[in-house]
């Protein structure tokens, strides 16, 4: 069995501290942006005007922030935030959902692809796409370290207590999610990529 204390916080200096939380989606908005430079470059698309490295990166976090907690407010606790609206603003608290925030990057993708011909929006969705598992990955990990969205009860060998919920051992379940959501995912998506007939020079190839 696993002894599990959690620690949200990669650091904590004076009243800063940095999250896991945040730090995954930090490197995951990063990392998609900066494949997507690669793949526009790869194509040779002759843009208008220069689009990257801010103002993609500003667009996609704004549609996963904006978006996630919107998702969270609607579908989970809408009645709560009617009567404290000034908690929609109080990040630092969590409550986002994935539904939310992929609905946003769809939407901010939408915008980019409109204002910025001859990118397509079919072309960014495919990279947000190609890049998700990343995301998908380190925020299961994130909830492994914060100690929430635990498992049930096991008597497993690979158990973990988590101790800032109970003192029961329980499946690390996020871990689970963490590999089916991030490697496993990715694979998918690269065998069924690769199996697919291009339709146009949009099509991209990882």
């Amino acid at each position: 069995m696993w002894l599990h204390v959690p620690s949200p916080a990669v650091f904590t200096l004076y009243e800063f501290s940095i999250r896991w939380y945040s730090l995954a989606y930090i490197i995951s908005l990063i990392v998609g942006t900066l494949y997507t430079q690669y793949k526009i470059k790869s194509l040779k698309v002759d843009l208008k005007k220069k689009l990257f490295f801010d103002p993609f990166f500003t667009y996609l976090c704004l549609g996963v922030i904006i978006g996630g907690r919107l998702g969270h407010i609607l579908l989970y606790d809408l009645a709560f935030y009617a009567k404290n609206p000034l908690n929609i603003f109080a990040l630092w608290e969590g409550g986002m959902a994935f539904h939310g925030g992929a609905l946003g990057i769809l939407f901010q993708c939408w915008y980019i692809a409109k204002k910025n011909p001859p990118l397509s929006w079919g072309l960014l969705t495919s990279c947000a796409a190609y890049t998700a598992p990343l995301g998908l990955c380190l925020g299961r990990i994130a909830n492994y370290l914060n100690g929430e969205l635990v498992g049930t009860p096991t008597h497993s060998s690979w158990g973990v207590i988590f101790t800032a919920y109970d003192m029961v051992p329980r499946h690390p379940v996020q871990l689970y999610e963490a590999l089916c959501e991030g490697p496993i995912l990715w694979l998918l998506l690269y065998t069924l990529q690769k199996h697919k007939k291009p339709k146009s020079n949009w099509d991209i190839t990882l």
